[in-house]
Order: structure tokens, then sequence, then C-alpha cells
């Protein structure tokens, strides 16, 4: 559901789509259903959207038990007119879609609609953050702010309903260094799945690679443009890899005879009001090579990110073989 306004009244709601989808087999991007509705019956339309997929959903493959696969089958008209069917009345159709260009990260210092209050949103690295440092962040939610942490898509922190008039005291405190409001755009825009640590499927351990990948980047470019750089461990894709800038997936290769950490890469991946799945670039990469293969992927990603192309030809210019 994405934020809608009713054109004859300016009601605002929400536009519905369904049947998109992450992980294996690939990103799909969701289908309008050309629907709009109120937000007092939103939670009542999901509701059927998901009994609807019980009742019709495909399971003789648990790998096509997706909403995605139920869609792509019927088609939007005839998901609709099932829908519209339970829902026990005509379905108004989709109205002005009010979703603003480009992406927000809520990091930073932004203004509330509440005179004299700010939010301040903070990078936390990769997602993960230490008890001592969720402790500090708890305090500073109740010392500056109403005592609420709110969590983003991007696995970061907000803290709200702060006083303007205590901004500077709260950019002084010296968790702000670790959870800056103002990190590097390589750092701005890293997530990462939980990786080997914590998950059996799992190729990768994401998170410290995609660390150390971020820092090594943001020495060499210290000016650098906004870039969202997406680690998932395995193609099952939770950390949204094909959602981004550069994305990697997990994957292991052989060189020179071990078996090694690699990645498959994506670039061009989006949502928004554009949203489009990344394109594969580049496979088995050792993730060893990685600082030496980065540069190039930077210099010429305008360019990739904005041509659709044969993914075969794209490999016999971009592939680094594992060998090297």
């Amino acid at each position: 559901m994405t934020p809608a306004r009713r054109q004859v009244d300016g009601q605002p709601g929400f536009n519905v789509a369904v049947g998109g989808k992450m992980g294996s087999g690939g990103m799909m991007v969701a289908q309008p259903l050309d629907v709009f509705v109120e937000p007092q019956d939103a939670g009542r339309l999901a509701a059927k959207i998901a009994l609807l997929f019980r009742d019709e959903g495909f399971r003789d493959q648990r790998t096509k038990a997706r909403l995605a696969f139920l869609t792509q089958a019927w088609g939007v008209e005839r998901f609709r007119a099932t829908l519209e069917e339970r829902w026990g009345r005509p379905l108004e159709e989709a109205q002005q879609d009010v979703r603003l260009p480009g992406r927000a990260d809520h990091l930073g210092i932004h203004a509330q609609k509440q005179p004299g209050l700010i939010s301040v949103g903070l990078c936390v690295v990769t997602g993960r953050i230490s008890s001592q440092s969720l402790q500090e962040l708890a305090r500073l939610a109740e010392t500056y702010g109403s005592g609420q942490v709110r969590l983003t898509t991007s696995q970061n922190a907000i803290l709200i309903n702060v006083p303007e008039a205590r901004r500077s005291e709260l950019l002084a405190e010296p968790l702000l260094k670790e959870l800056s409001p103002d990190p590097h755009p390589f750092f701005r825009g890293l997530v990462t799945c939980t990786g080997t640590d914590y998950c059996n499927l799992a190729l990768i351990e994401t998170k410290s690679i995609g660390k150390r990948l971020a820092q090594v980047m943001a020495k060499r470019y210290p000016n650098a443009t906004p870039v969202t750089m997406h680690w998932s461990g395995c193609p099952a894709g939770c950390g949204n890899h094909q959602a981004a800038d550069i994305g990697f997936q997990g994957a292991k290769a052989r060189v020179n005879g071990e078996l090694a950490d690699a990645v498959s890469i994506f670039v061009g991946g989006s949502t928004s009001t554009d949203p489009r799945p990344g394109e594969k670039i580049m496979e088995l990469v050792p993730v060893a090579i990685l600082e030496q293969v980065m540069p190039v992927i930077l210099k010429n990603l305008d360019i990739l990110k904005n041509i659709r192309r044969d993914v075969k030809s794209e490999k016999r210019v971009l592939m680094v073989p594992a060998s090297s």
C-alpha cells in the first residue's frame, strides 16, 4: 500500500499493489491493482488479500507458495475481480499517487509537524548494535525525546519528539559518534542480512565483510555521492540485494583449489516510484578482490544503472576470473 489522495475530495488513503517479492527466483515488482482504499479500511482489505491467497495460492511446490506466483498466473484483472467479489462491494479505482520521487532514509535532523520538535535519525552500521549501546540509545530517547525509538527498513534508528532547543545537547552525546546522524554515503546506504553468524542458509558472513568494504571505499572516496549497497548471504535475498544501487549475493567459489567466500554483483535496483530489479553483472567474485573490483563498478555505476542489457554480454565486459 502506497500513499495516495482521492482527487475529488482530497481524502488521503492508499493505492494497492500485489505480487512483489524478493529472494529465490529474483525480484518481482508488485503489480498495481487499480484500487484505492481509505485508511480505516486498509487493514480489512489487506486481510481479504491474505485470505484470498490462503484459499487460492499454490501449494504443490513450496517454491511457488507465494502471492507473486498466484498474481502472475491469474493476471491483475482476475485477481482484482475475485478480491472485489470477496470485498462485497465495488472497489474504488486508484487515485493520485502522492509518493515523492527518490529515496528517504530518515537519517539526520528533520523538523516534525509539531512546532518546535525534531526527529534525529541515527545510522546503525549494518543494523548491528551492542546491548550497551542499545541501553544508551534508550536513555537518550527518554532524556531528550518521548521515550520512543523508531526503526527503519534500512536498519537504522530514529529518536522522535526532541525539542529543537536541545538539539546541540543531544548531538554532543558520545553515542552519536558511533551512531552518526550524518554518516558517509557508503555507510548511509549500507544494508546487510544476518549472514552466517545467525543463519544456517547464509553462505558468507555479510556484516563484517560489508562494513569492511564500506570503510575501505569511504577512505578512498571521501566525497562520494550517495549510493546504496545491500548484502544478502544467499539467494533468499533477505538483504534485498536486488533493490539497491549495488547488491551483493553471497556464494562460494574455488580459488586455486580452495573454497572461498564470493558474491554475485547486481546493479541498478530501485523501489519507490520507479521500481526495477537490479541486473546481475558479475558472479562468483571472490570477496578478497572486491576492493579492486568496486572502483570499476563505482566509476561506471551511472551507465550500468540506466542500461538494460544482455547478462552474458555484460559478464564478458566486467567479469573478473576467480583464479585471479
